[in-house]
């Protein structure tokens, strides 16, 4: 039932967005989102206080924050294109499809530590929606970030400049070894390639 609240809430708020995106919601606290009169009314911020009316416990604290970043990022980055429009569209009318689409988020969401993985969830997400990722692979990425290190986001910003950026001769393989546990990295011979 208590998933089921939150999947709504979340559900609502991408389809259409009540936050404010320029809210630096990493920083807040406890009492700030629950007597913050206009934090306290953003739908899955309502739904989480509501759920644990006996006090919020740092965890649905910890999991309302990673939500709103989550929220933001996605909202702010996105563009009223066509696929992103039909997903929308998809998500508000196709209980099943919203079911499949909310439930993972909500998982992924609770299993990741830093509000930093709920952020790059969001760039995951908004290509998923703008149909430049499907599905599957989109899931796959977000087992993935899960298991990624805090350290290696600064290694594949690196390897990003580069003119093949995912695909080297060379390199520490101190900062290689966590894309391999991750599962998006492999190595043949001496070519380290990021999957």
């Amino acid at each position: 039932m208590e998933q089921l609240q939150l999947g709504s809430s979340l559900a609502r708020e991408i389809v259409k967005p009540t936050l404010d995106l320029d809210q630096d919601y990493a920083e807040m606290s406890i009492d700030a989102l629950t007597t913050n009169p206009i934090i306290k009314e953003i739908p899955i911020v309502k739904t989480v206080v509501a759920i644990f009316r006996t006090g919020m416990a740092i965890r649905e604290w910890h999991f309302t924050k990673k939500s709103l970043m989550f929220l933001k990022e996605f909202h702010a980055g996105l563009t009223d294109n066509e696929k992103n429009s039909e997903f929308r569209a998809r998500l508000d009318s196709d209980p099943i499809f919203a079911e499949k689409v909310v439930g993972h988020l909500l998982v992924v969401l609770d299993r990741y530590v830093t509000s930093e993985k709920a952020q790059i969830l969001a760039h995951l997400f908004r290509a998923h929606a703008n149909g430049e990722i499907g599905w599957d692979d989109f899931v796959s990425l977000t087992v993935s970030l899960d298991s990624l290190q805090r350290g290696s986001y600064k290694y594949l910003d690196q390897m990003a400049a580069y003119e093949f950026p995912f695909s080297s001769h060379n390199g520490d393989e101190s900062d290689q070894a966590p894309l391999y546990a991750a599962g998006i990295a492999s190595r043949y011979g001496t070519r380290f390639s990021v999957t």
